[in-house]
């Protein structure tokens, strides 16, 4: 990195790319993901902070000046993890990481891309891909998420096979839940809250009330004596982010609570929480809402609270991340890929949909 601190920021920033098997004209998004694949091989098994640490601290020298770096880093993180290019795992005895979750790379394997492209997950090895410097030039980076894009009269399939990576069936990758009814999902779940004991006294709890804002952030709160039934909630813990429950609360105390823990290395916590919360919503009849605006032949589909990791890989498989307008999450998606992702924003997150005039007015 010392001799890369002697060049100018352009010549820098071809040179770390070069490192990282990228084209020199690559977007900085981009070169953050290959750094952290790289850096979560090397690694592993890591704390996410020490990942997102690491690649910051390599990275200060060549960031634009305009961005946040130690933000932007997370923020990618968080979409590769999303996506399963890293894995956030149960640590084994033998890890020296701290944490109730470590990182590790995933293996290396492509899923088939709605284009005939397809999409390549995962590391192999300190080289990042399996493939030919010739192939890597086909590469398309759609922010960290990386194409391998189709030509003419091949088989992109058998190209990937042929250089060693084995493909992961679409279906398997997004591990999309069973389709069901808001109010039985939230039935299973108070059963098994319901069979904990009551909770010794809960400090720092935080909950999510129900309906009144779009916004998800505006939601928490301590909980109160009005506070009465099933909450999702959050509750601090001595190292790392703050846990995520499920609590019965009479008159603002927790007579019921559940931790909400990954289930086989297969769902995050998150993920679970964010979904209990859909479903209490819509079972009280003010479902989460999401907001579609059209776009010449594709639209901007806009969130306003987090949407479960397995969603967003399927919205991935035919739209972009593009920048958030008075939202949360913001992608763009074409005509027929709006027509298959919008049943399952309703039949299995239970959302709502508005669409949205030019001048913002909810129709």
């Amino acid at each position: 990195m010392n001799a890369v601190r002697l060049l100018s920021p352009a010549a820098a920033i071809a040179s770390v790319a070069s490192s990282l098997r990228l084209p020199a004209e690559v977007q900085f998004d981009a070169l953050v993901g290959q750094a952290l694949r790289r850096a979560a091989y090397q690694m592993a098994p890591c704390a996410r902070h020490a990942l997102e640490r690491s690649v910051s601290s390599s990275l200060n020298y060549i960031a634009p000046p305009d961005l946040v770096l130690d933000e932007v880093v997370a923020e990618i993180l968080e979409t590769l993890i999303v996506y399963g290019e890293v894995l956030e795992l149960q640590p084994l005895a033998d890890d020296k990481a701290t944490g109730s979750l470590v990182l590790r790379p995933s293996p290396a394997f492509f899923v088939r891309h709605h284009s005939g492209s397809a999409i390549l997950i995962g590391v192999a090895g300190d080289e990042i891909t399996p493939l030919s410097p010739e192939q890597n030039s086909r590469l398309r980076y759609q922010g960290p998420l990386r194409i391998f894009q189709a030509t003419a009269g091949e088989s992109v399939y058998d190209v990937l096979r042929d250089s060693g990576l084995s493909e992961l069936a679409s279906a398997t990758w997004l591990r999309l839940p069973p389709q069901e009814a808001a109010s039985g999902y939230v039935a299973k779940w108070t059963e098994r809250l319901r069979s904990t004991p009551a909770p010794t006294e809960v400090e720092g709890l935080t909950v999510f009330e129900g309906g009144g804002s779009d916004f998800y952030s505006a939601r928490r709160v301590a909980p109160r004596t009005t506070h009465s039934g099933i909450h999702v909630g959050r509750r601090p813990q001595m190292y790392g982010a703050d846990l995520w429950c499920l609590v019965e609360l009479v008159g603002g105390r927790p007579a019921h609570l559940l931790d909400l823990v990954s289930e086989g290395d297969r769902l995050r916590p998150s993920d679970i929480a964010w979904r209990i919360l859909m479903a209490l919503d819509c079972s009280a009849g003010q479902p989460q809402r999401f907001r579609v605006r059209p776009n010449g032949d594709s639209n901007f589909l806009d969130f306003f609270a987090p949407v479960p990791s397995w969603a967003l890989r399927r919205i991935a498989i035919d739209g972009a991340p593009t920048k958030p307008e008075r939202c949360l999450l913001t992608f763009e998606i074409s005509e027929a890929g709006t027509a298959e992702i919008l049943p399952l924003l309703r039949d299995r997150l239970w959302l709502d949909s508005w669409s949205s005039s030019d001048d913002g007015r909810r129709k």
